[in-house]
This record gives structure tokens, sequence and C-alpha cells, in this order.
């Protein structure tokens, strides 16, 4: 529900526009994106704005593996099983459209962009998203300096019993 607000719609600020300028070529670009996904899920579902960082573990990361994507997920399933952060979602299934909309879906779809979209909540998402990232790679980063620690000291141990 945080998705969505009263007079919402509009275009995102900030970071969250460069990123989707960036990883769509254009806010444009992505409104299609996201308005096929949404009216060619098949049945119940939704249609996600989601972020992914790929840097964690990453040799020698970039800028780019940290990128917007489009998905549409069936019925209950939501980005998080596939390791991406949701950042904005539209709910397809039937009983989010049917009253006002009939079987228009892409009626719904266009209004509800239009219309309720809220940009400041998915920039919240971001941010959070983005710091748990952090935090994720400061984690596997320490665990690998302490396996290392841990193999190290293991192998002076193993020289010292010979």
């Amino acid at each position: 529900w945080e998705s969505i607000k009263p007079g919402g719609g509009g275009k995102p600020t900030g970071e969250l526009l460069e990123l989707i300028e960036r990883d769509f070529d254009s806010f444009e670009k992505f409104l299609e994106e996201f308005k096929s996904a949404a009216a060619t899920q098949f049945g119940s579902g939704w249609a996600w704005l989601a972020y992914k960082d790929n840097t964690i573990g990453h040799p020698r990361p970039s800028e780019k593996d940290r990128k917007l994507v489009i998905l549409k997920s069936p019925n209950a399933v939501n980005p998080l099983v596939w390791d991406y952060a949701p950042l904005l979602t539209i709910d397809v299934w039937e009983h989010a459209y049917y009253l006002d909309f009939q079987n228009r879906r892409p009626d719904y779809i266009s209004t509800f962009i239009s219309n309720l979209i809220s940009w400041e909540a998915a920039d919240l998402r971001l941010q959070k998203a983005k710091v748990e990232a952090a935090e994720k790679a400061k984690e596997k980063e320490k665990k690998k300096t302490e396996d290392s620690d841990t193999d190290s000291s293991s192998s002076e141990s193993d020289t010292d019993s010979e």
C-alpha cells in the first residue's frame, strides 16, 4: 500500500530518476516497460520496479552492478525471493481493478501510474536497499577476513606440529 497515495503519479526526482534514466534510457521507456509488464502478467500477479545490487562479493564492482529492473510475478510471489529489493509495485489481481475498470487492465494501469504512484516511498525503499546492500557487503568481507584468518592459523598449527 505504500506504493500508492492520493494525488500521486508524476515523475520521480533525484537519484531514483537518474537510475531510471540510466537503466531504461529514459523515464518514458521505463513507463512503457512497466506498463507492458503489468499488462502482460498472465492472470493474477504483480509488476515491480526493483533494485539489485550485484556488487557483493564481486572482485571489481562498478555502478553498472547496481541497477533497477522491472519484474513481474504471479500470485503472491515478490522480488525478495530472487534477492531483489522491491521499490514499487502495481497489483494486477482482478480485485484491484475489476469494479472500476472491468476487464480494461491497461486503463487501470495508466490511471495507477498517472494518479497513484508514490515516488517518495519508492525513493525511501531505494535508499534503504542501498544501506542494506552495503551492510551485507561489510558482513561478507568480515566473514571472508575471519575465514582467511582461521585458514592461516590452522596452517600455522599444522606447521608447528611437524
